[in-house]
């Protein structure tokens, strides 16, 4: 999905962000996590998670049809690929809104793929603690807001966020990426 102004639909121009409603998205990451397994022999990989954009999502017909229909929402599903049998654990208690339950959809099938090719996902904190989704019971939550974050059951690394910052930058100026 790519829609304009950008800043109002993503966090960085081009922005755009995978359809969790069109099957082909599944096929396309699948090949893509694959192919990068091969490549990097790492144990762990960064999801991300951090700028989930719902109104991005809701530019989509099928989108909306999902969050405003619940009864609807199985026959959406149907036309997926199959969940692979994961151990999840909920990040939250309570009420599940509409959105949280789609991005669930997918959180649930792109780290079984991610969890297929032996790798340990790491995502930023935000998906861990805004959202109420279930993530794999091994996830690694990183902490780069509040430190405090940290003590909420799940195994959680902190960085600091002026040291992550730095880092950031130095590697973008390396690569010739102007900040």
């Amino acid at each position: 999905m790519d829609k304009e102004p950008h800043p109002e639909y993503g966090a960085e121009p081009p922005a755009g962000q995978l359809d969790p409603l069109e099957p082909f998205t599944y096929t396309l990451l699948n090949g893509l996590i694959k192919e990068w397994a091969e490549q990097f022999p790492d144990a762990q990989v960064h999801t991300g998670g951090d700028e989930i954009n719902y109104k991005c999502w809701k530019t989509s017909h099928r989108v909306r049809d999902y969050v405003s229909n619940p009864k609807r929402r199985a026959e959406y599903e149907k036309a997926l690929p199959p969940l692979k049998a994961n151990k999840m654990i909920r990040t939250r208690s309570g009420a599940q809104s509409a959105e949280d339950k789609l991005l669930e959809v997918y959180l649930d099938r792109a780290m079984g793929m991610y969890l297929s090719q032996g790798k340990r996902p790491i995502v930023w904190e935000e998906l861990a603690l805004e959202h109420n989704v279930k993530l794999p019971d091994n996830v690694i939550v990183q902490v780069w807001k509040d430190a405090d974050n940290a003590k909420r059951g799940m195994l959680f690394y902190v960085v600091p966020l002026d040291s992550l910052i730095l880092v950031m930058l130095s590697i973008s100026h390396q690569k010739g990426i102007h900040c």
